[in-house]
């Protein structure tokens, strides 16, 4: 008999049941999934963020490149500059030159460079525009300041809506 009772231990009194009852189940799953609600919830933020982030290391790298291009025709630049010259903002240039296949003037330079640099920008940001102003109050036109502002409308909710989109702004300034 105690080779029966070490092989086949006596049933358990249900009063001291080991185990999960269904009210504990449904009470553990109701705090996952609340708890997974505001993961998501974070989530969307995180993201929504995120976007704006990149936003505006689009306008950074944007001003960035414009001025490295003012840079590269700076003789032009500091003498005349007048196609570099962009005093309200704008949406667009044109130029019929392309200069990464033709030789092309100094003026013709800043045209393509402008052009290009609007393209970018209506291809990076929503509703983009830019200007760039110089300032030449300095004594010497050596050390001339240039300025580059860029605008662009934030979207709210992922909907691009020009009356509900913020608008931001982000200006770079550097001198020749």
């Amino acid at each position: 008999m105690k080779l029966l009772r070490k092989i086949y231990p006596p049933l358990v009194p249900p009063s001291s049941q080991t185990g999960f009852s269904l009210l504990e189940v449904i009470i553990t799953v109701l705090i996952i999934a609340i708890g997974s609600l505001g993961m998501a919830s974070f989530q969307l933020t995180a993201l929504k963020y995120s976007s704006g982030s990149n936003t505006r290391t689009q306008a950074v790298l944007l001003a960035s490149s414009m001025m490295d291009r003012i840079r590269a025709n700076k003789p032009y630049a500091i003498t005349d500059g007048a196609k570099y010259k962009i005093n309200t903002f704008q949406s667009s240039s044109t130029s019929t030159n392309d200069c990464h296949q033709t030789v092309c003037t100094p003026v013709q330079i800043a045209e393509f460079d402008t052009s290009k640099w609007f393209e970018n920008m209506s291809n990076l940001l929503p509703s983009g525009q830019g200007k760039i102003e110089f300032d030449t109050s300095t004594s010497t036109p050596v050390e001339t300041t240039v300025t580059i502002s860029i605008q662009w409308r934030q979207t709210v909710n992922n909907e691009l809506n020009q009356d509900t989109a913020e608008l931001k702004n982000f200006t770079y300034q550097s001198t020749l």
